[in-house]
């Protein structure tokens, strides 16, 4: 619990820094109508974190976090891509085409490229930029599959939390062909920021919730096994009781031999998912 509070300490303070760093900006001399887009940059950023804290399902989460950044930020196309735990693979979840629909990428995943990487060791170092790319493909997710639909500059803008990268945003300019606008990517690096921290939040949550859940389910379990007198009638309704209140797929029960060198099974599952009488076997340990 601890660890957790320093994290989210962390979180924030790196949070409040960019946010002053954005305010620097606007107080640095610019010309009045930047320094109005800058303040309405910022408020349009927060108001974006507002409605996706408000979100349950995880699909929808993701859905309108693209949709979000166009409406509220002024890109004109952008996709989500998140990392997985142990950060070797990129999933897309959502994105937009060159009609500026959003697109559902999340059959689209691959393994982590050199960019991500360099990303990565940026946002452990507490230097989490966005970088840019003059010349790149610029992509969109059709029939199942991603197609180039132009080359033109591509903007990647990490998705972080607690000096750990979990997700990727990029954009470009497939539609308008306009050039990279650096307010509005300061303000996408700003959004990505938040994003991450929210998506620890819910991460956070979603393991609590489901750590609380399996507890629930196990205790029940032994409530209904532990009134179970016949041995071979406990065997069978303690392998079928962890697939329908733990979720495992497939579970079997063996005892320790009496040589302590072999197990000897009780009941199983087979293939079809159905309890199957494994009794009358002997394996052994190895």
């Amino acid at each position: 619990m601890a660890d957790r509070t320093e994290d989210l300490q962390r979180e924030n303070e790196s949070l409040r820094a960019e946010i002053q760093r954005l305010k620097g900006l606007q107080g640095g001399g610019g010309s009045p109508s930047l320094q109005i887009a800058m303040l309405k940059g910022l408020r349009d950023v927060l108001d974006a974190a507002d409605e996706l804290l408000g979100i349950g399902d995880w699909n929808h989460f993701y859905r309108r976090a693209v949709e979000l950044a166009r409406e509220q930020l002024g890109v004109e196309r952008i996709s989500l891509a998140i990392l997985d735990l142990e950060g070797k693979t990129v999933r897309h979840k959502f994105g937009t085409d060159v009609r500026g629909r959003t697109t559902d990428e999340r059959e689209h995943s691959y393994p982590v490229p050199a960019l991500y990487l360099e990303l990565v060791r940026d946002v452990a170092a507490g230097r989490a930029r966005w970088r840019i790319s003059d010349s790149a493909p610029q992509l969109e997710w059709a029939d199942g599959q991603m197609r180039e639909v132009g080359d033109g500059w591509v903007a990647v803008s990490p998705v972080h939390a607690g000096g750990k990268l979990l997700g990727i945003l990029c954009n470009d300019n497939a539609i308008s062909r306009c050039p990279p606008d650096a307010v509005t990517q300061e303000f996408v690096l700003l959004y990505g920021s938040l994003l991450g921290n929210i998506l620890r939040r819910r991460q956070a949550q979603e393991k609590e919730r489901r750590t609380t859940a399996g507890l629930r389910a196990t205790l029940g379990a032994a409530d209904e096994l532990i009134g179970i007198t016949d041995r071979e009638q406990l065997f069978r309704r303690a392998v079928e009781v962890a697939r329908e209140r733990l979720g495992l797929e497939r579970v079997g029960i063996s005892l320790l031999a009496e040589d302590g060198e072999h197990i000897n099974p009780t009941f199983g599952t087979d293939f079809d998912g159905k309890t199957v009488d494994e009794r009358g076997d002997t394996l052994p340990m190895g």
